[in-house]
């Protein structure tokens, strides 16, 4: 197992924001998979990859993963294509790293079109290339679970260490900021407003599978409602007086919308 200990060391004093992130995950051999992998605050590598690689290129990866933990890229991929989303986002990253003079691995993911995009804008570009949008969004949204108790707390931690480092002063701090910024979270509880406001237009079959429960304490049994496509109009305000921030911030509260939903249209 290789000791990352002296590169999260030199991390934190010469960039502080990548060395708090990394110093705080969980490294862990794994030789069934081909280079090194980000998943819920653990750094996965194969033993044989890591070890051809030089300091430098070692250090990339730190940041890469940090950078992934930060932008909370797991927690942003709503339905999207899970294989695409992860290429979207490392086209970010790597973007990032590479112009900020960080030396890369060979064959990593980059090009330099993608220079100042977000991972949702890459993601749009690669998926007119790749695939076919609309399906692939239905089935990656199948067989998607709520995370438990351990994995909620679990994620609080690492939001938390991710907005402490970035009260740090790095040197790549203001591209930092430029990654994050844009994908602020959402202020609103989506899940009880717009339940509350669409209420039965939401409505598009029934079924008996499950039954209604209101009279099944009496033995009588009735279809319950049942949907799974919601159609929805969107209107964002882009006048003079709102600015960056706000826009942005509108976005957000959008892709709030689509995450709760498995299957939805929306006119925006």
């Amino acid at each position: 197992m290789i000791d990352f200990s002296p590169l999260k060391a030199k991390l934190l004093l010469d960039y502080p924001f990548f060395g708090t992130i990394a110093s705080g995950m969980e490294n862990i051999v794994n030789d069934n998979i081909e280079s090194f992998a980000i998943r819920e605050g653990r750094f996965e590598y194969r033993e044989g990859y890591m070890e051809s690689l030089g300091e430098g290129e070692r250090m990339f990866t730190l940041c890469n993963a940090a950078l992934h933990e930060a932008l909370s890229h797991t927690q942003r991929r709503g339905n999207r294509s899970p294989w695409l989303w992860n290429m979207a986002c490392d086209y970010a990253i790597n973007t990032l790293l590479i112009e900020s003079g960080f030396t890369p691995p060979p064959a990593i993911t980059y090009d330099k079109r993608f220079g100042n995009l977000s991972a949702e804008e890459i993601y749009h570009e690669l998926s007119l290339e790749f695939l076919d949008q609309e399906q692939n969004d239905r089935d990656s949204d199948e067989g998607r679970d709520e995370p438990g108790l351990d994995e909620k707390l679990s994620r609080a931690q690492r939001e938390k260490r991710s907005e402490e480092a970035l009260e740090k002063s790095d040197p790549l701090s203001e591209a930092i900021h430029h990654l994050i910024q844009p994908n602020k979270k959402s202020l609103i509880d989506w899940r009880s407003e717009l339940r509350e406001e669409i209420g039965g237009y939401y409505v598009s079959d029934y079924t008996l599978i499950p039954p209604s429960k209101k009279l099944l304490y009496s033995g009588i049994y009735r279809p319950g409602v049942h949907s799974r496509h919601l159609e929805l109009a969107v209107a964002i305000d882009s006048s003079g007086s709102v600015d960056e921030v706000l826009l942005a911030q509108f976005i957000s509260e959008v892709e709030s919308i689509t995450e709760l939903f498995g299957s939805y249209s929306i006119d925006l």
